[in-house]
């Protein structure tokens, strides 16, 4: 939602709802790093969460 008063003041807001039903999150993550178009580091990480995830998002502004 916004709105403009005048041409030299305007306000609005923004809401959203997340919701994650499900309980699982999994995910593989992998990196490479170079230096000078060498291979220095690799790694490799996994992420596993098990919940479910609830979110309230708002934001405001005004410009004048």
């Amino acid at each position: 939602m916004n709105y403009m008063v005048n041409e030299n003041h305007t306000f609005g807001a923004y809401y959203k709802f997340d919701r994650t039903p499900s309980g699982e999150t999994k995910g593989d993550y992998l990196t490479d790093m170079f230096e000078n178009d060498i291979l220095t580091e690799r790694s490799a990480s996994y992420i596993w969460q098990d919940q479910s995830v609830k979110k309230h998002i708002f934001n405001a502004y005004y410009n004048g």
